[in-house]
């Protein structure tokens, strides 16, 4: 349940959506055997499994788009969580206010262009 294309077939077939992945990427409990188990030893367990019980037919190479975070390069995967959003356009209006007034300084001076564009580009 946490590949987008899985989750939205699940929706069409009014499917329940598991999650079996933690929040560090380790199975639990509802991964049964493989639970505590990082997401790559689970992969390699299940593969092994299958091919115990005669179920596997063939592994195939297969190209798909993976997202990697851009700091460490790990894989993201994607997860149903709940969100919140807040509305910071008050408080960046704040900022230009107060920077404007002198109430706050941006230090070093050459970067207050930059706090300022920053500013004005926060939408609701």
């Amino acid at each position: 349940a946490h590949d987008p294309n899985d989750y939205e077939m699940g929706l069409r077939h009014h499917l329940e959506a598991p999650t079996v992945l933690t929040d560090t990427a380790v199975m639990n409990e509802l991964a049964g055997p493989y639970a505590g188990m990082d997401r790559d030893q689970c992969r390699k367990a299940i593969v092994r499994d299958l091919k115990g019980e005669g179920l596997l037919l063939k592994i195939e190479p297969y190209q798909h788009a993976v997202a990697h975070c851009q700091r460490c390069d790990t894989v993201i995967e994607p997860r149903i969580s709940t969100q919140w959003f807040l509305n910071v356009k008050p408080l960046a209006d704040a900022a230009i206010e107060a920077v404007q007034d002198g109430e706050t300084t941006i230090i070093p001076e050459r970067e207050e262009r930059r706090f300022f564009q920053w500013m004005e580009s926060i939408r609701p």
